[in-house]
């Protein structure tokens, strides 16, 4: 499937660096100080991928974890402080100093976890968000980036194409907590 916008099918490349959203190098932007990324779950699955293609574009980062992989960040972002999340939630406004960008990619399940349990998708996964997101509002001016699941909250479907007016079906606890977390 496509994702559409209302105007037809968006075929732009998304820029790794965002700089609408501060987050460019120096080397490409120009600035002398590059700006502080906090990424909650950053030792995760996209997060490490994010957090080493960072780190070699010069962006110093903050990372937030359940438990930060600190071997993964010894060996490839070496000088990137790492909190666990009850750090963070403990102290957010230390935390969220000099940081221009919140890039949250935290999970506790994958698509065909908690189909037996659905309650645990609120409680390990929303709840955590919630928390977080109030963190930022409260105590920092941010730009704040959710990555949710698109397959996740749409659901199946026949539809060739898939854009923003779809209807939102999620089939899984997964889905349904991705959908709940945008709605915030």
């Amino acid at each position: 499937s496509k994702l559409t916008d209302r105007e037809g099918v968006i075929e732009q490349v998304v820029d790794p660096y965002a700089p609408t959203l501060g987050l460019c190098p120096p080397a490409i932007c120009g600035r002398r100080q590059p700006p502080m990324i906090l990424v909650i779950g950053g030792t995760g699955f996209i997060g490490k991928n994010l957090t080493t293609f960072w780190h070699e574009a010069g962006m110093p980062l903050r990372i937030v974890s359940r438990t930060p992989d600190r071997a993964f960040l010894d060996t490839h972002a070496p000088e990137t402080t790492a909190l666990t999340l009850e750090q963070f939630l403990s102290d957010p406004q230390s935390a969220l100093f000099e940081v221009k960008a919140v890039v949250y990619l935290a999970s506790t399940s994958t698509p065909g976890s908690n189909l037996d349990t659905p309650w645990q998708e609120a409680r390990d996964t929303v709840e955590a968000a919630m928390r977080v997101m109030s963190a930022v509002a409260g105590y920092s001016e941010a730009s704040f980036i959710y990555l949710s699941s698109g397959g996740a909250i749409y659901g199946e479907t026949d539809l060739d194409v898939i854009s923003e007016d779809t209807d939102l079906r999620p089939i899984s606890p997964y889905g349904l907590g991705k959908k709940m977390t945008e709605a915030a």
